[in-house]
């Protein structure tokens, strides 16, 4: 080997003694100075920067509209029950609560014989305590005494129906169902859009309010 040359430190392969790479396994050799051996990781670590996937500016407007239409539906949503909810809850006085329920007799008594003849006797609408309404539903079985689900979800839907005539009234105002058989309270509700409770024999402890 003569002073030009030298042996390659990876394969043992002859090489140029000024080479900084081995011809013929292309590894980089230990002699070279600190100058080069930074700007080859320098230029390595921008090629592993380059070959990292990066977000494009479409991808992430597409991420931006979603969230902003998942948020504006969470809005819309909490709005919508807000509404809701108040219609259930504003209280009015006495002379008030007289005219709105009035104005509910006809649709109720056109639920009554169109929806549930075989199942409710009568449903009367009055101004009750602390000037809200009351619904008072008399059912003609007694098989409505017994506390079971079936029952409870019966009843719980004849509230939420009555709930609806009351919004397409256009009727603001806390509603409370008295639900009973034979002159017997067997279940009552505070509220339209709460399920009904029931109340045992000689029960008089319960709070519509």
């Amino acid at each position: 080997m003569d002073n030009n040359t030298k042996y390659c430190a990876n394969c043992g392969g002859k090489i140029l003694k000024s080479a900084h790479f081995c011809e013929k396994c292309g590894s980089i050799q230990p002699n070279i100075n600190g100058s080069f051996k930074a700007e080859i990781k320098e230029k390595t670590n921008k090629s592993s920067e380059k070959k990292k996937p990066q977000p494009t500016k479409k991808k992430n407007k597409v991420i931006k509209f979603i969230l902003e239409l998942a948020f504006g539906g969470v809005i819309i949503l909490l709005c919508f029950f807000t509404v809701l909810i108040s219609r259930g809850t504003t209280e009015h006085n006495h002379e008030d609560v007289d005219k709105l329920a009035s104005k509910l007799t006809d649709s109720v008594l056109w639920y009554q014989y169109m929806m549930h003849p075989n199942k409710i006797e009568m449903i009367s609408v009055t101004s009750g305590e602390k000037s809200k309404i009351t619904y008072t539903v008399v059912l003609k079985s007694d098989k409505f005494r017994k506390h079971n689900l079936n029952n409870r979800i019966a009843l719980t839907q004849i509230s939420y129906d009555l709930a609806k005539i009351q919004r397409d009234k256009n009727v603001k105002g806390i509603s409370r169902v008295v639900y009973e058989v034979d002159a017997d309270i067997v279940a009552v509700s505070p509220n339209l859009y709460r399920p009904v409770k029931f109340v045992t024999e000689n029960d008089d402890s319960y709070d519509l309010w």
